[in-house]
């Protein structure tokens, strides 16, 4: 699928510094946060944390609400998913996550995130409004 037009790609590592497993019920909460850093060349990118809420399990899927803040030099990214976290899922498959608003030089843009399973890597795909 050909990129649109004025798509602008932001390729970060992550690296988790903290946080807290959910447990797998209903109604538990669990958050992560750590650095970034520009993937093609390691220089430092800023913060990230994400915190969710389990709302149904069943089985080895865990249904749960997400939302995350890529705190750049730039400003801020606001991030939002419904994921459907199946337990077996291989590491470097991808979630999609809808940006949600930004402040800063991303406060006219949409876009999505698309973030490897294991989370140690994430692609910001920015659409200028």
């Amino acid at each position: 699928m050909p990129r649109p037009s004025g798509e602008r790609l932001i390729k970060l590592t992550l690296t988790e510094t903290d946080g807290t497993l959910p447990d797998p019920v209903a109604g538990s909460t669990w958050v992560e946060f750590g650095t970034t850093t520009l993937t093609r060349n390691g220089e430092p990118f800023g913060t990230w944390g994400y915190q969710g809420v389990v709302l149904a399990v069943d089985g080895d899927v865990r249904q749960q609400q997400v939302v995350g803040t890529f705190n750049t030099p730039d400003g801020q990214i606001t991030t939002q998913l419904l994921d459907q976290n199946v337990e077996s899922r291989d590491p470097s498959d991808r979630q999609t996550s809808a940006i949600t608003g930004g402040t800063g030089r991303f406060s006219n843009v949409r876009g999505y995130i698309e973030a490897r399973e294991d989370g140690t890597q994430v692609v910001v795909h920015l659409l200028e409004r």
